[in-house]
């Protein structure tokens, strides 16, 4: 596929539009609001601000899937030797939902993965060199949807961000984040 697609500007252009079209012909099935605290290697920390809609319900689908669209905006800070450093990353996720149990009180568990893009602004953080602007945003995490009509959400996610390999180096970086969101 990257021999077509000329350069990684192109491709998360081409990714974008593509998103873009598919979820604006989908009639929304619940936004929410997220928020995250980050905490990383090297010390790292930081917020994830997001947003959500569900583009795919389990009616749907099969039952026990839902697909949502997530776009966030980062910003990660570390501080080492009273010398601080941030960045700030913007990404676009799908994000596949899976509902493990239902609890008796209807709270409902959820596995949850994903794989999007993300434009990470500096290259270098946390004395890594990341190698290109262009990363991919892959999580994996639990969740569970609880309170009036389960639209409370609290989950706990390992991300990675990497370039995949197409440009050099490509160290990639690691967080931990737990979630709140709401659906409204």
């Amino acid at each position: 596929m990257m021999s077509a697609v000329k350069s990684p500007h192109t491709f998360i252009a081409l990714l974008l539009v593509s998103i873009s079209v598919f979820s604006a012909q989908s009639q929304s099935r619940g936004s929410a609001l997220a928020i995250d605290y980050v905490q990383g290697e090297g010390g790292a920390s930081g917020v994830k601000l997001a947003y959500l809609e569900t583009v795919m319900n389990s009616s749907e689908l099969m039952a026990s899937f839902d697909v949502s669209l997530e776009a966030s905006i980062n910003l990660w800070d570390r501080e080492k030797y009273h010398i601080s450093e941030t960045n700030l990353v913007f990404a676009i996720s799908p994000i596949l939902h899976y509902q493990l149990m239902s609890l008796k009180n209807g709270a409902a568990i959820y596995a949850e993965l994903g794989i999007g893009v993300a434009y990470v602004k500096n290259k270098i953080f946390v004395g890594k060199n990341i190698g290109s602007h262009f990363q991919f945003e892959d999580r994996i995490g639990i969740a569970m949807k609880f309170g009036d009509k389960n639209k409370d959400v609290i989950a706990l996610r390992y991300l990675h961000y990497s370039n995949a390999g197409i440009k050099r180096p490509n160290p990639g970086l690691d967080f931990i984040s737990l979630s709140f969101t709401r659906f409204f």
